[in-house]
Parts: structure tokens; sequence; C-alpha cells
């Protein structure tokens, strides 16, 4: 035990570091931030690993600590893309829900209400949504994507394939 405990005592402020940033930008709407840290490891990141390079004494404390924040942007990533494919599914359970509604009775539900799924149960399921109809009865699905707060997903009744709309 005291082996690995000298062995991570120099990586502690990465570690707890890394941890702190993996808390914060794996919760849902947060991911965008990624991009802003990305753009900083791409210029840390070589810069560490030259300097385990050409100084050979603090090659494996560098590797580590690289080894680290690859981790870390790694566990945000899966963590975006498991919310992301959640959502997804939950919404194309929604969508398979009007549809056999529409085809069942040949009209689009006017509230999803009608398809069996409260409002609450709606923005439990997919957080920022909303199903309606326009003024000629076209049904319109959003819902906001997991990455990004402003960004959404809309789906196409007619093309029956989910639309991408960015902020």
């Amino acid at each position: 035990m005291t082996t690995i405990i000298k062995f991570f005592r120099p990586h502690t402020a990465s570690l707890l570091m890394a941890t702190l940033i993996v808390v914060c930008l794996a919760q849902y709407q947060l991911g965008f931030i990624l991009k802003f840290f990305l753009l900083v490891w791409m210029i840390w990141l070589p810069y560490r690993l030259y300097r385990a390079i050409v100084n050979p004494a603090v090659r494996q404390h560098q590797f580590i600590r690289a080894l680290i924040w690859v981790v870390a942007a790694a566990i945000i990533g899966l963590a975006h893309t498991v919310q992301y494919i959640h959502t997804r599914s939950m919404a194309d359970v929604l969508v398979m829900k009007i549809q056999a509604f529409t085809d069942k009775y040949h009209r689009y539900p006017s509230s999803i209400s009608e398809v069996g799924v409260s409002e609450d149960e709606l923005d439990s399921q997919l957080g920022l949504s909303y199903y309606s109809l326009n003024q000629l009865g076209r049904p319109s699905f959003v819902y906001a994507t997991s990455f990004e707060p402003f960004s959404t997903f809309s789906y196409d009744f007619d093309a029956r394939v989910w639309e991408y709309l960015p902020d």
C-alpha cells in the first residue's frame, strides 16, 4: 500500500485537478467546455512530452501526468457519449409512440399526453424538450442536446430523421 502512495504522491495535484474537471465537465450540457480544455491540452501535452524526452529524470512523472489528463478527457467524452445515446434512445421511443398514434388515428397527437406521456415524464426523460403542432397540424418535436446547452435535435416527421440545430 505504501508503494502505491509513494507512486501517486508526486501526481496528487494532477489527480485532484483532473478529478475536479471530470466531475464538473461530465455534467449534462457542460461538455462544450471540454473544447476549451482541449485547446490548452494541445499546447500542454506536447510540451510535457517534450520535457519527458529531453529530461530523463522527469520522464516517468511527465508521462504519468499526461496519462492522467488523457484519461480525464476520455472519461468526459465517454460520459457525454453515454448521455447522448440515452437521450436519443428515449427520444426515439417517443417518436415511435407518436408514429404509432398517427398510424392508428391518421392524425398527429395534439399533445404528448395523447400518446401516454405526461409533460413531467417528458421533462424527466429528455430534459428541455417539447412537442407541439403548428397551425397546419404539422408536429414539432425538439429536445436539447446533452453536450451543449443551447443546441437541439428536432425530428423531421416527413423524412423520419433527426436534425441537429446548433445554437
